[in-house]
């Protein structure tokens, strides 16, 4: 298998996003067709009026969904969303702009929201908008955009790809989950480790994941050395994320994701991917998506210890004694 150029990654990536855009659009019309026309109200319509009743709506659909999505795309980054909201109004395609990181971004993205789409009986353009905003964004995505757009040319780049053919798109995939997944760690401060058959799973792929996880399998046998020797030698790793559980908690005024991080220990700590440490009111939303307040969290807060106990109990702290001394009158 070649490798892949930088422009060409980004072709592949694009391709993928542009089918994807399709299938969503392929996905949403057929929802809009079958209501209009099974509609006992349009029955004495022509076919023509209902065709273009239909196309009329998902025209207007398709629009609010691209918006939804360019939200959710940008959720965590202000000045990225406002270069998105700059390159609509001069109507331009702002898919163009995006590097192959963001675009992948918005191809595990647009995976995630068909996932959940395809789970409805009937499908209304608010419904896509609401699951696309909903659909959790994994934190292997610190959500930043870079929109440095197609890189440029290079002597190997004469030669043109398939963007279509299931080996680039395999190649592809994997380099760019490898690069999200390097990138997160690097992010969040973490030691690296080896991308993993398992981190292959933060990803949605959807039609291509059991070809990636074939493709990466085959690429690390291909690598695999027996180096003599190493058998006698016992190595015990420490995966730092074993060390800690992260969650979603809530949101911040503006919005942000807050999480919570707990050690073994039980020690907690809030953080949002965007500021780091977070202090300060957290918010929810209840089963009608309501906001709903949660309280105040932030700071560490840490489990007591036999030490921080006897550093405020006066009866366990040997340097208070248990008795006064008498008090002559």
């Amino acid at each position: 298998m070649a490798n892949l150029t930088e422009r060409q990654i980004w072709e592949v990536i694009r391709s993928l996003v542009s089918a994807k855009n399709q299938e969503i659009k392929r996905t949403y019309s057929a929802s809009v067709y079958s209501r209009v026309y099974n509609n006992p109200n349009n029955r004495g319509l022509s076919q023509d009026f209902k065709r273009q009743k239909a196309n009329n709506i998902i025209n207007q659909g398709m629009r609010d969904i691209n918006v939804g999505i360019g939200r959710k795309l940008h959720e965590r980054d202000i000045e990225g969303y406002g270069i998105y909201k700059d390159l609509v109004f001069q109507g331009k395609k702002w898919h163009d702009y995006l590097s192959s990181n963001d675009l992948f971004q918005l191809f595990v993205l647009q995976n995630n929201l068909l996932q959940e789409v395809n789970k409805l009986d009937v499908i209304h353009a608010e419904d896509v908008v609401k699951a696309a905003i909903s659909v959790p964004t994994h934190l292997q995505f610190p959500g930043i955009i870079e929109y440095s757009g197609k890189p440029s040319r290079v002597k190997e780049d004469k030669q043109k790809i398939d963007v279509k053919n299931p080996e680039n798109i395999d190649q592809a995939l994997l380099v760019l989950s490898e690069r999200a997944h390097n990138a997160y760690r690097s992010f969040t401060r973490r030691s690296c480790r080896e991308f993993t058959a398992e981190d292959l799973e933060y990803f949605n792929f959807g039609e291509y994941s059991g070809s990636v996880a074939k493709a990466f399998l085959k690429s690390k046998e291909a690598v695999q050395l027996e180096i003599p020797g190493m058998e006698e030698y016992d190595f015990q790793d420490i995966n730092p994320e074993d060390l800690f559980t992260e969650k979603m908690v809530g949101f911040d005024e503006q919005g942000t994701p807050v999480f919570e991080r707990r050690d073994v220990f039980g020690n907690v700590d809030y953080f949002t991917h965007l500021h780091g440490t977070f202090e300060g009111q957290l918010f929810g939303r209840d089963e009608e998506d309501r906001e709903i307040y949660l309280g105040e969290v932030g700071g560490q807060e840490t489990t007591p210890t036999d030490q921080s106990v006897l550093d405020t109990d006066p009866n366990k702290n040997p340097q208070i004694p248990l008795f006064k001394q008498d008090v002559e009158q």
